[in-house]
């Protein structure tokens, strides 16, 4: 007993170092991004964030209906235990900036520095983007097993995790079903739902598909996605200008994944249903958040931590169990992006 509460006791200590470092994580991700932006045509970034955000947002509420349908339909269990683990230490860091205030903040000053203050801003983003990577890949991502560890023993004490792994399984069905479909959907309406195109269309994104099955990672399938958009739209300077910009932040396969799976863990763990106006809240600063998603394997769920947090009231272990479930799906969901 003492080991599983020293392990999950580490795992508490993390979660609340990731979470008093992530405003500068947010920060730094958005005001790069915006940075990157700035290099290029500021109308058309102007017409072209705002439409990302627009898939992005349908895409959410797509999920939410989607999930709120098929877990209503499954009624999952409560997933509780008489025999609660209890960590041998608690440790807490003061919130010293809200994470929305970090987001809008990224948005507004990557902004104005692309226009007015390029080669200050460019500098400003580079050291900040370093550090922040610096953080998740030589720190956050190498410590993240562990992490997962120490509440998977607290699962495992608490007899839950049996049922986590039987209940989950159909969830994964159900995101991926309805991440096919909707695709689909798209590349029909881009196609006019002729046939052929509509085939066609699938076909020339298949190789980047598979290359970010593989790797786990939107940037590593660029080449390929690219490729792909040349020869579905024939115009490869819309093609070139647009993949690379929205590589990183028009993630179809997360906004499905992430609200099924947060549906998912509230009704397992008792808490019923999301009323409109809760998910609406949610859904604004799911969206927002988008723009300082890192691109490493799991960086689509670690800056939504807060945010689950915030507003959909997750606790520890529940923000441990849907970081765990994303990074297993992973391999699909950024296919999926792709």
């Amino acid at each position: 007993l003492p080991t599983k509460q020293l392990w999950y006791a580490v795992s508490l200590t993390i979660k609340e170092a990731l979470l008093f470092v992530l405003p500068l994580i947010i920060f730094s991700l958005l005001f790069n991004s915006m940075m990157q932006m700035s290099h290029k045509a500021f109308k058309l970034v102007l017409m072209l964030i705002p439409a990302v955000c627009l898939s992005n947002f349908i895409t959410t509420w797509v999920a939410y209906f989607s999930g709120h349908f098929f877990v209503k339909e499954m009624t999952l269990v409560a997933l509780e235990s008489q025999d609660a683990l209890t960590p041998l230490w608690q440790f807490a860091l003061p919130k010293w900036i809200a994470n929305e205030k970090a987001m809008f903040s990224g948005i507004l000053l990557g902004v104005f520095f692309g226009k007015y203050q390029v080669s200050r801003g460019e500098k400003i983003a580079k050291t900040l983007y370093g550090v922040s990577m610096g953080l998740l890949n030589k720190i956050f991502i190498p410590i993240m097993p562990v992490f997962i560890f120490g509440f998977l023993l607290k699962l495992k004490h608490e007899d839950i995790l049996s049922s986590i792994i039987q209940t989950y399984a159909y969830v994964f069905l159900i995101i991926g079903f309805t991440q096919f479909c909707y695709i689909c959907l798209l590349y029909g309406v881009g196609t006019q739902f002729k046939p052929k195109a509509w085939i066609a269309a699938l076909q020339n994104i298949m190789a980047s598909v598979v290359t970010g099955f593989s790797t786990m990672s939107s940037a590593a399938a660029l080449p390929f996605t690219l490729e792909g958009a040349r020869k579905n739209t024939k115009k490869p300077e819309v093609a070139n200008f647009v993949v690379p910009t929205t590589v990183n932040i028009h993630l179809i396969g997360d906004c499905i994944a992430i609200p099924i799976l947060a549906i998912a863990i509230l009704h397992s763990f008792g808490f019923g249903d999301i009323s409109l106006l809760q998910f609406m809240v949610f859904a604004v600063h799911f969206v927002v958040a988008k723009f300082a998603v890192a691109a490493v394997p799991g960086g689509g769920i670690l800056v939504m931590l807060p945010i689950l947090g915030e507003y959909l009231h997750f606790d520890a272990g529940m923000l441990s169990l849907i970081t765990t479930l994303y990074i297993l799906f992973d391999c699909i969901i950024t296919s999926m992006n792709v």
